[in-house]
């Protein structure tokens, strides 16, 4: 299964709000079954929200399942509800390196509005 499709994934990327963090990890436990394994960064990082355009102070993570997927529309779900930025991976490192600069762009343009 491709990641991404239909089936599910068994490596999330994303940003959630530093208040939900511990929600988040409660509920991916439960609904995994305790088959996935977050891991947080410990820097934490000021993004506009996509809904309100405000700033808001978010916490990178990674999500790591073990021998199962965690279903598309149950992580759809979450991030919307958790207010939780994903990233899908592209699978060439060429396609990877690209994806990381454009993100590193997108985070800098967003650092210098919330700068202004």
């Amino acid at each position: 299964v491709e990641l991404g499709q239909r089936a599910g994934y068994k490596i999330i990327f994303g940003t959630v709000p530093t208040y939900m963090k511990l929600a988040f990890k409660r509920t991916l436990a439960r609904v995994s079954r305790f088959n996935a394994v977050p891991v947080f960064s410990s820097d934490e990082v000021k993004l506009l929200d996509r809904g309100s355009s405000e700033p808001v102070a978010k916490v990178p993570f990674y999500v790591v399942t073990v021998g199962r997927y965690i279903s598309t529309a149950f992580t759809e779900k979450l991030a919307t509800y958790m207010n939780i930025n994903l990233v899908e991976v592209a699978e060439s490192k060429d396609a990877i390196d690209k994806q990381l600069q454009d993100m590193r762009i997108s985070m800098k343009e967003s650092q210098d509005v919330l700068r202004e």
